[in-house]
């Protein structure tokens, strides 16, 4: 029987005291009907920014982490939250992945460019059949991506477990280049010519993809399958992808030129600097 994301909101209420009855005794709360206590492991976060932009869900979720005695600050939009994000430094951070304006890819490359918040950890709830998404989100910085119809016993779990997790000293970022173009998908940034490009998610994925697969040719039918999803992408006219990929070849200019075309077939990106294709 599927699970819906209400259900789902319900549950987390109702066995986050279940989850909580470990042998671990650091800290009591009453509740207000009975004389009964629990205890609440410190091995979950002690602040929590949740970023969805449904009130009932945000509510549910609030009061459901309140039960388990971690502070919660709440963001409608990317804008708060990240405000929120600076001025609280959350240990955790979950949001959903159509979070307004800018949605969880660009909202995570955001948080991770903020030194302050290098310590944060990152949960992002989509859809469990939207593979291309996770994987977007994951780049741009997200710890992990969660299904909205996980359990709620999971859920705290993978709070406890980001708490207890210690961060590697990080590594030169990766840069994948094609002649001006450079891209730094730990970052979200993209440049030409050293300058910063603003990309929409879509474009920027496009020339994440192309970039990745280091000049060799993807088909339409394989670029929307990556951007867009199986199911979707059969409902898409090829047409879609070029408006997009048009888009993105103005932004790159005069750069652009590294993407080609190839005719009836797809599209690649020329990985060689300028000076050897003279």
């Amino acid at each position: 029987m599927s699970v819906t994301f209400r259900d789902f909101l319900q549950q987390l209420r109702v066995s986050t005291r279940l989850f909580l009855l470990k042998d671990r005794p650091t800290l009591f709360c009453d509740t207000q009907k009975s004389d009964a206590r629990f205890r609440v492991t410190t091995q979950l976060p002690q602040k929590v920014l949740v970023a969805v932009p449904d009130w009932k869900a945000r509510l549910s979720i609030e009061s459901a982490l309140k039960e388990a005695q971690i502070a919660v600050a709440v963001a409608k939009n990317s804008d708060e939250a990240l405000r929120l994000a600076g001025s609280e430094r959350p240990d955790v951070i979950v949001m959903d992945r159509k979070i307004p304006p800018m949605g969880a890819i660009r909202l995570c490359a955001k948080l991770r460019a903020e030194p302050t918040l290098a310590d944060s950890r990152i949960i992002v709830l989509g859809s469990s059949e939207d593979r291309a998404s996770e994987l977007a989100t994951m780049n741009a910085g997200a710890d992990a991506y969660l299904s909205h119809l996980l359990d709620a016993k999971s859920l705290l779990e993978r709070l406890s477990g980001l708490e207890r997790q210690v961060q590697a000293p990080p590594d030169d970022p990766v840069v994948l280049k094609a002649g001006a173009i450079e891209m730094v998908p730990e970052r979200w940034a993209v440049y030409v010519n050293s300058k910063p490009v603003d990309l929409t998610e879509i474009e920027y994925r496009l020339l994440q993809e192309l970039l990745e697969v280091r000049g060799r040719v993807l088909t339409r039918e394989a670029l929307m399958e990556k951007i867009w999803g199986h199911s979707k992408s059969l409902k898409l006219e090829t047409r879609t992808l070029d408006v997009h990929m048009s888009r993105l070849r103005n932004k790159l200019a005069p750069a652009s030129d590294h993407i080609i075309t190839v005719r009836n077939v797809g599209y690649r990106i020329d990985i060689f600097p300028d000076w050897l294709t003279r």
